[in-house]
């Protein structure tokens, strides 16, 4: 984050299309105000293109507000704004240099908050802030994924941020032993995947096996859980020989050859077509390459589908193998970096418990793994130029923010985790398979 800035129009995408683009009430009043002091031609096109919507014109909130009375009068229900889109989606601020007309006419100051601070994220923790950012934005992922020392954490400058948007927080002065107990247990497992004299798997491992023994003492529906259970874990898997002994059992575990159908499946339901369009592109064209998992789509009998199934697997691994005999370092630090990110950025309150929050990392990783690991890029010499490490960065790069910017606008992680409930892969033991894919 100390050296991330917008490269504008030499982005392979740009933040100015395909969602909602919403302007906080403060960025509201000023632009009106801008806009009066403007030029005809700016003033109207602003004032024409931003959408007033008032919470009582909603039908849902209508009838609330009608069945409280004289009581809605107190909720100060105020209206939102938004900048009206193209039929493509596009904010019609974009100029055809794919730069900000709002930002050239009137500076950066006069930006909307969301404008302004995507693709980061400022989050509060009692006293101190943490700032990280989203791999929806292609140089985020360039920044975080293709450096080793990327996820170190350094001092926040507060004053370098014009706009300090926050996002939600954890407080760990709060009193009930769940949210402190939570905010240790989180640095505890940002620890483990700082312990690069460990492989990735056996990291995620740790913190998958941490994540299922806690899961009960750290849940979201009881603030009373054991914390002192939860302090001796953690001084369990900061022995050597326990994370040896527990690894061990990891490293005999062999994934089910079914698994890779489970991606293909949550990929191409129809399900998952709402988000970007681009991803979709990227996904049937690495799928196309898989003669036998075309053919296990297409077949009726489940012996033939289980020989498809078992012969598209034997093509994942050795596809998997070869990238990993090129690249394993550079892998362990992507996968490193964004597990990192994932923890800072996405806190664990989110979830129930710790379990279900690495697995929602985990469902992630493994999407990406499969489509890193059998991109056709990866496996053909013809008729690239680029070194094999210079088309191994491009690649993780697009499938990394192409698949959280598709996440973002489907419901492809959510498919791919009912896919796993369906397979009887749920648990500990799916997780696992899920972390060894």
């Amino acid at each position: 984050m100390n050296t991330f800035s917008c490269i504008g129009p030499d982005c392979e995408d740009n933040c100015c299309h395909g969602w909602r683009v919403d302007i906080d009430a403060d960025s509201y009043e000023r632009l009106k105000t801008a806009a009066s002091f403007s030029a005809k031609p700016i003033r109207k096109k602003l004032m024409d293109l931003i959408q007033i919507t008032d919470p009582s014109d909603d039908p849902v909130k209508k009838k609330v507000l009608e069945k409280m009375g004289s009581r809605a009068k107190r909720l100060k229900m105020k209206p939102s704004y938004a900048f009206k889109l193209d039929d493509e989606g596009i904010c019609h601020f974009q100029t055809e240099e794919k730069l900000c007309e709002i930002h050239s006419h009137f500076g950066g100051e006069m930006l909307p908050v969301v404008c302004a601070t995507y693709p980061r994220k400022l989050q509060r923790f009692g006293k101190h802030f943490e700032l990280t950012a989203v791999v929806s934005c292609p140089e985020v992922s360039r920044k975080l994924l293709l450096h080793d020392d990327a996820a170190d954490e350094e001092p926040l400058d507060l004053s370098r941020q014009s706009k300090r948007g926050l996002s939600t927080g954890m407080n760990p002065r709060k009193l009930h032993h769940y949210w402190q107990m939570l905010f240790e247990a989180r640095g505890f497992i940002l620890e483990v995947l700082r312990r690069r004299e460990l492989s990735f798997d056996a990291r995620i491992f740790v913190v998958l096996w941490f994540a299922k023994r806690t899961a009960t003492a750290l849940n979201r529906d009881d603030a009373r859980g054991d914390t002192e259970a939860v302090r001796r874990e953690i001084a369990l898997l900061r022995n050597p020989r326990y994370v040896d002994e527990i690894t061990k059992r990891y490293s005999a575990v062999e994934t089910p050859s079914s698994l890779v159908m489970v991606m293909a499946r949550a990929i191409m339901n129809p399900r998952t077509k709402s988000g970007r369009a681009t991803f979709r592109r990227l996904a049937r064209f690495i799928l196309d390459s898989y003669r036998d998992l075309q053919a296990a789509f297409s077949q009726t009998e489940s012996a033939s589908q289980g020989l498809s199934v078992d012969a598209a697997w034997t093509e994942y691994s050795a596809r998997r193998a070869h990238v990993i005999e090129k690249a394993g370092p550079a892998m362990d630090r992507v996968l490193t970096n964004y597990s990192i990110n994932f923890w800072m950025q996405r806190l664990p309150s989110e979830a129930p418990n710790l379990m279900v929050h690495t697995q929602r990392l985990l469902s992630y990783l493994a999407l990406t793994k499969f489509l890193v690991y059998s991109h056709p890029h990866l496996h053909r010499d013809a008729p690239f130029e680029t070194s094999f490490s210079q088309r191994f960065d491009e690649v993780v790069v697009e499938v990394f923010f192409k698949a959280a910017r598709h996440i973002e606008h489907s419901s492809l992680l959510t498919s791919l985790e009912t896919v796993i409930e369906q397979q009887n892969l749920g648990g500990l033991g799916g997780a696992v398979y899920l972390a060894r894919f």
